[in-house]
């Protein structure tokens, strides 16, 4: 399905947004710019990031937030376990 709504634009798999979330507070409510701060979860955003400074436009920007993560960055492990490690 992903592959699907990318389609052929190689421009659409650009990696246009990594985040971690780091409110405590917040909680799953369906609206992305929400949930994508839940504490430990990450965020990563497909296509274009051209319309908050960046210099892709892909003509698609999808975003998602993974609810139990490991996420690595050089080798580290980041965010595991529902914690942010470091």
């Amino acid at each position: 399905m992903l592959l699907e709504l990318l389609g052929d634009n190689p421009l659409a798999r650009n990696l246009a947004e990594l985040g971690i979330g780091t409110n405590k507070k917040a909680r799953v409510t369906g609206v992305i710019l929400e949930d994508e701060k839940i504490y430990s979860t990450v965020h990563i955003a497909l296509g274009s990031n051209d319309t908050f400074g960046g210099t892709v436009a892909a003509g698609i920007h999808l975003d998602g937030v993974i609810k139990s993560p490991e996420l690595y960055i050089d080798g580290k492990l980041i965010v595991s376990g529902g914690e942010i490690l470091s």
